[in-house]
C-alpha cells in the first residue's frame, strides 16, 4: 500500500521501483494490499473482538500513514509508531489480564519507531541535522523508559539491560552519522538499521517480563531479518 500511494512521487524520484518501472501491475498492488489488511482484520477477529479491533485500527493507521500522514512532518512519525505500538497490543491481547496490566509497553515501539520515521524523510534528498537530534532524543526517551519498567516488580531489568546496550551499539552511531552529515546514504544507512533493530527492541521486553530465553527467541529473528533484507531488497 505504501508503494502504491507513492506510485506517482516514485514515478518521478525512483522510477526503477516496481509499480512506476510496470514490473508490478498498480491495480494488482492494491488488491493484493486490500487483500492482506482485510486478511489481518479477520485473523484478529478470529482470536477475539478486541483483537479484531486492534487489528482494524492497525489497518486503519497503515492507510493513514500511506496516503496522508507521511507527507505531514509533525504527524506521520506519530502515525508510523502507533502501527507498531498497536501491533505489539495486538500480540497482548491474547492475554485480557496481561493486557490491562501491561498496556503502557506499547509506548516504547511508538516513540522508537516515530524516531526512525523521522529520520526516513530524508531518504532520497538528504535531511537535516535538526531531524537526526530530534530522534536520538527520542531514542533517549525509549532508554528511559526501559529504566522505568524496572521500579515494577514484574520487570527484570537485568535481562532487558544487555539488550538494550545492544540497540544503542546498533542505532545510535547510524543516528550520529545521519544527524553530524544528513546525506541521502547516512539517513538511508540509518533507517535500515533502525527497522531491523526493532526486533531487539522486542526482545528486551520479552527478556524483561518474561526471562532470557523468550528474549533470546525474539532476538533470533534479527538474524532472519537481516537475511531477508538482503535477499528481497528493492530500491
Amino acid at each position: 500500500m505504501n508503494d502504491y500511494f507513492d506510485r506517482h512521487l516514485d514515478g518521478v524520484e525512483r522510477p526503477e521501483r516496481p509499480l512506476p518501472s510496470g514490473r508490478v501491475p498498480v491495480a494488482g498492488a492494491a488488491a493484493m494490499g486490500g487483500f492482506l489488511l482485510t486478511a489481518g482484520i479477520g485473523a484478529g477477529l478470529y482470536a477475539s473482538v478486541g483483537s479484531g479491533m486492534l487489528a482494524a485500527s492497525i489497518a486503519g493507521c497503515v492507510l493513514l500513514y500511506d496516503g496522508w500522514a507521511k507527507h505531514v512532518p509533525a504527524i506521520g512519525p506519530i502515525a508510523m509508531g502507533l502501527c507498531r505500538g498497536l501491533n505489539l497490543l495486538l500480540g497482548l491481547s491474547a492475554n485480557a489480564a496481561a493486557f490491562s496490566r501491561l498496556w503502557f509497553i506499547a509506548l516504547l515501539p511508538l516513540v522508537y519507531i516515530s524516531a526512525v520515521t523521522a529520520v526516513s524523510s530524508g531518504e532520497v534528498k538528504g535531511g537535516s541535522r535538526h531531524t537526526g537530534s530530534v530522534a536520538i532524543a527520542l531514542l533517549g526517551a525509549v532508554c528511559c523508559g526501559f529504566l522505568l519498567q524496572g521500579l515494577s516488580p514484574s520487570f527484570q531489568l537485568i535481562w532487558a539491560v544487555p539488550l538494550l546496550l545492544l540497540l544503542l551499539y546498533r542505532v545510535l552511531p547510524a543516528l550520529l552519522r545521519a544527524s553530524a552529515a544528513p546525506v541521502a546514504a547516512n539517513i538511508r544507512a540509518a533507517v535500515k538499521v533502525g527497522v531491523l533493530s526493532i526486533v531487539i527492541l522486542d526482545s528486551a521486553i520479552a527478556a524483561g517480563y518474561a526471562g532470557p530465553w523468550y528474549g533470546a527467541a525474539v532476538l533470533s529473528m534479527l538474524g532472519i531479518g537481516a537475511i531477508l533484507a538482503r535477499t528481497f531488497a528493492v530500491t
